[in-house]
């Protein structure tokens, strides 16, 4: 597979892990539940379905073990952050919002270094969606210590990816690096990161804690 499709294969895992854990949210929060949160359910949905077809399309082998989502194979793996371990309202609300943020972003930076003009123009549309998303409870989201630990902890990891598979801190670069694909679809990230890191055991220097979302109220 081209970077192109190993880039849309890790967005296609991505989007179907948030719709699962909003599917989940729904279920065991329905009093944080809103119409906004609904539209941006089926919109993941849609954003799951839009990447496969395309996918389909390109490649024959396609990864569908959601261990190598952005969730799974990039926050948990590497950076130690659960971020399936959301148990109230406003826990699954940042969390959303935090993973929304970081694909808007690297969905931006898709468009301006990636090659298959077909994929992009997926990207843009679900681009669009992402948009209304940011917007739902911003406010409110932001004010919270949960926040800025996670948008904290989410810029440090992806900095340190960026100096292992990029120049500096050229986030760019290390996203069109097949050795960057080859190390998440291989489960070798974590290893190569924290060998990389001159002696520290874990990017977010955790000591190696899962800081799950229970540890901020």
């Amino acid at each position: 597979m081209r970077v192109d499709d190993l880039f849309l294969n890790f967005s296609y895992l991505s989007e179907k892990w948030l719709g699962n854990f909003l599917e989940i949210y729904k279920a065991q929060c329905p009093e944080g539940w809103t119409s906004e949160r609904e539209e941006q359910l089926k919109d993941e949905k849609r954003h799951e379905a839009q990447l496969l077809f395309v996918l389909k399309k390109r490649c024959k082998d396609i990864n569908y073990d959601l261990k190598y989502s952005i969730q799974e194979g990039v926050y948990k793996a590497v950076g130690l952050l659960d971020m399936g371990a959301a148990r109230t309202p406003i826990q699954a609300e940042i969390v959303q919002n935090i993973l929304e943020r970081r694909a808007s972003f690297l969905y931006r930076i898709y468009l301006g270094v990636g090659t298959d003009e077909g994929y992009k123009k997926v990207i843009r549309e679900i681009l669009n969606d992402e948009k209304k998303h940011l917007n739902i409870d911003n406010c409110q989201i932001k004010s919270h210590e949960m926040f800025q630990v996670y948008s904290s902890l989410d810029r440090q990891l992806f900095i340190q990816i960026a100096e292992v598979y990029g120049s500096g801190k050229n986030r760019s670069e290390s996203l069109m690096q097949i050795r960057f694909w080859d190390d998440l679809f291989s489960g070798n990230l974590a290893g190569r990161i924290y060998s990389k890191r001159l002696g520290l055991t874990n990017p977010t220097g955790l000591a190696g804690t899962n800081f799950g979302v229970e540890a901020v109220q």
